[in-house]
């Protein structure tokens, strides 16, 4: 069976949100978080934390995993003010990527290997990403719905 790992997709969701066009007069995106780090220090910034999944089919001809992926977009410290505007100029950006019209499929990952289906299903604006214990970022966080389909080699 040829598998795809989670890890595969998380790479190209990296490299989707590496070409996000910068919006005018907004900071470009350095980093690039495939896992949780340890803390933020550049903003603003993607944190890719996959979820798990649910519902996941399995047959003789392989199986299908549908995959929850939370990206991050991390502008500043939650006790900090004044993002609003920033994350309304980045969330169009980020939504005309992963949402790429001249996709047929209207599939982000789709030249990503296994990915049957991907799309936003949600996103939030209003509540603080928690990294850890007393860390605490505004963000705007777009859940991704991946399909990955493993078929027999």
């Amino acid at each position: 069976m040829v598998v795809h790992t989670l890890q595969d997709i998380v790479d190209k969701i990296v490299v989707l949100q590496e070409s996000v066009a910068t919006p005018t007069n907004e900071k470009a995106i350095t980093k690039f978080y495939d896992e949780r780090p340890g803390s933020i220090t550049t903003f603003p910034c993607f944190v890719n934390v996959p979820e798990g999944f649910s519902g996941a089919e399995w047959n003789s001809g392989g199986r299908k995993l549908p995959y929850s992926i939370w990206m991050h977009l991390c502008f500043t410290m939650a006790d900090k003010k004044y993002s609003d505007r920033s994350m309304r100029a980045w969330v169009a950006k980020v939504l005309d990527k992963f949402h790429d019209a001249t996709d047929e499929s209207h599939n982000p990952l789709s030249a990503a290997a296994g990915v049957a289906e991907s799309w936003i299903a949600d996103a939030t604006f209003d509540t603080p990403f928690e990294l850890g214990e007393g860390q605490a970022y505004i963000a705007a966080s777009f859940r991704l719905e991946v399909i990955v389909e493993d078929v027999p080699a």
